[in-house]
């Protein structure tokens, strides 16, 4: 027979608000932090070496665009895992292992499909 107190909780489960804007405008605030700071060092390093080899206007467009792609897949990664790390631990759970793709961390492992 298991009760309540025979189940230990994760340490974080109970931590912070169950509010789910506040966990929403916090997992938002994160990511854009993170994905602006990569774009800014990034491009800075760009322009620095347009302007140091002369490479011209199209290798600052070309790469202000691949930048800016890339920032904005970190930035919607880090988003959505930030939320499913949320979910996860409001049910309970530990953090899984972070996958690449933009909404593997979606489906997977959440409390329905969990194993206990």
């Amino acid at each position: 027979m298991s009760t309540k107190a025979d189940t230990p909780e994760h340490p974080l489960a109970k931590r912070g608000s169950n509010n789910p804007l506040a966990i929403f405008i916090t997992a938002l605030s994160a990511a854009i932090c993170l994905a602006i700071s990569f774009g800014l060092v990034f491009e800075a390093f760009a322009v620095a070496a347009g302007g140091l080899f002369d490479f011209g206007e199209t290798y600052l467009w070309v790469t202000g665009v691949v930048i800016g792609a890339i920032t904005l897949w970190l930035f919607v990664w880090c988003l959505v895992r930030a939320l499913h790390v949320e979910r996860r631990l409001r049910a309970g759970l530990d953090v899984d292992q972070p996958t690449f793709a933009i909404f593997g961390n979606s489906g997977r492992g959440t409390p329905a499909t969990s194993q206990e």
